[in-house]
């Protein structure tokens, strides 16, 4: 078996409620919601919930195109509780347990938690006649804070839950580096100064989700644009904040000033050179809705 793990899109809202609906139906003690309640749950509403944005994830643990266990990673929005997120709808098919994918699907939720800014805190809620679930927990940083006593009324029986937190751990900040990189044809070759260990966004608006780009942005003062300013391009839209930059050589667009930080630049972590970069950890961004993202999450192109 080899099982594949990413975040999930509106895409596999399908493969999304299919599993979801199984959950729960067969354990109905493990979660809050019901069958009843979801299962005509419209599949574009499905969708909608599983477009990336800056504050919500879901991950997806995949055998082949089969997707086999979920888990939810949701940042609260009030303002005095935005440094909290909660852990929801964690489930693995039973066919797939005992193989460590619950774990694998919690650790990547935990390290996407690490590269959201300003989240301090992380909680979730268990149902107390699962050890299994309650150990896994504990074993990943999690401790209990409080026990609620009939917390969900299940087929007539109530159930209590284990109500758990743990900090956010982010990694040493490592040391800066300074990364090469270019356009195809080789004209456009510039210098960044970043950390070897990259959190990059991956925005879905109309221009980055047809070129691909990953967004690594740098200011100013750490881009130095080595050769080919007589080939660039600059390509403007919309509020014509932004200046796409492309070679007229190639095509490429390796860096661009962007709309978020017109004091700075957005270089395409695709056209760095290999050798710099120890991790590159690809955030989703929600570009079509750009005002909402934008005013609920700065810092991103």
């Amino acid at each position: 078996m080899s099982v594949e793990f990413r975040i999930l899109d509106s895409s596999d809202a399908a493969a999304c409620q299919a599993l979801r609906l199984r959950a729960l139906k067969e354990c109905p003690a493990e979660f809050s919601s019901s069958y009843e309640e979801e299962r005509d749950t419209p599949l574009d509403r499905i969708a909608e919930r599983l477009a990336p944005t800056t504050d919500d994830a879901v991950f997806g643990a995949f055998d082949g195109a089969v997707l086999v266990g979920t888990v939810g990673l949701h940042r609260l929005s009030k303002r005095k509780l935005a440094h909290k997120a909660v852990i929801w709808g964690v489930y693995v098919a039973p066919e797939y347990r005992r193989r460590g994918i619950a774990r694998r699907l919690m650790e990547r939720a935990l390290a996407h938690a690490a590269s959201m800014p300003g989240l301090l805190t992380l909680t979730l809620g268990a149902n107390a006649a699962n050890a299994a679930s309650v150990a896994l927990y504990k074993a990943l940083g999690f401790e209990p804070f409080g026990v609620e006593r009939g917390f969900a009324l299940v087929d007539g029986a109530l159930r209590d839950e284990i109500h758990m937190a743990r900090p956010v751990v982010r990694p040493q900040v490592d040391a800066e580096v300074t990364h090469a990189g270019g356009c195809h044809c080789g004209r456009v070759r510039f210098e960044a100064v970043a950390p070897t260990r990259l959190v990059v966004t991956d925005c879905n608006c109309s221009i980055c989700g047809k070129a691909g780009y990953l967004h690594l942005i740098v200011p100013k003062s750490r881009f130095k644009l080595l050769s080919g300013a007589d080939v660039l391009t600059t390509y403007r839209f919309n509020t014509g904040t932004a200046k796409h930059l492309f070679c007229s050589v190639c095509g490429v667009k390796s860096f661009y000033v962007p709309r978020s930080h017109p004091d700075g630049y957005s270089v395409n972590a695709r056209c760095l050179d290999e050798g710099t970069v120890e991790q590159l950890i690809v955030v989703p961004l929600d570009g079509k809705n750009w005002e909402k993202t934008h005013s609920a999450q700065p810092g991103h192109p």
